[in-house]
C-alpha cells in the first residue's frame, strides 16, 4: 500500500496510507469530497439553499421538481440561458411524469404549469 500524496494543513506529506486505488488517504478523499459539495452550494443564496433543504424531505418526482426549480432560478439569475432552457425542458418532462404516474383526474393547476412551462420553453427557442 502506498503513502497518501496530499499535504497536511502544515504543509508536510500525509503519513497515512492511500486509500485502495487512489492516491490518498480516506481522510483527505472526504475533505476533497467536502469542498466539491459546499463549492456549488456555497454560490447559491441563502433563499435557494432554504429551498433545497425543503426539497430534501420530498420522495421521488416532488423532490426532483422541486431541486430542478431551484436550479431554474439559479440558472436564470447567473444569465445562463442554455442551462435555463434545458433545466425547463427537464421540468416539463418530469411534470408529465409525475401526471402520468397519478390518477387520471383533472388537474387545471397541473394543466397550467404545463403551459407556463411550454410558453417559456418556446419563448427561450425563440431568443436564442
Amino acid at each position: 500500500m502506498s503513502q497518501c500524496s496530499a499535504t497536511t494543513a502544515a504543509g508536510a506529506r500525509c503519513r497515512r496510507p492511500a486509500a485502495r486505488g487512489s492516491t490518498i488517504c480516506a481522510t483527505h478523499h472526504a475533505t476533497l469530497q467536502r469542498a466539491d459539495r459546499t463549492s456549488f452550494y456555497a454560490a447559491l443564496p441563502g433563499e435557494d439553499l432554504r429551498a433545497l433543504a425543503a426539497a430534501g424531505v420530498l420522495e421521488g418526482v416532488d423532490a426532483e421538481i422541486a431541486v430542478l426549480r431551484v436550479l431554474i432560478r439559479h440558472a436564470v439569475t447567473q444569465g445562463d440561458v442554455d442551462a435555463a432552457r434545458k433545466a425547463i425542458d427537464s421540468l416539463g418532462r418530469l411534470l408529465r411524469a409525475r401526471h402520468d404516474l397519478q390518477p387520471k383526474e383533472v388537474d387545471t393547476t397541473q394543466e397550467a404549469l404545463n403551459r407556463v412551462l411550454d410558453t417559456l420553453t418556446d419563448e427561450l427557442d425563440g431568443g436564442a
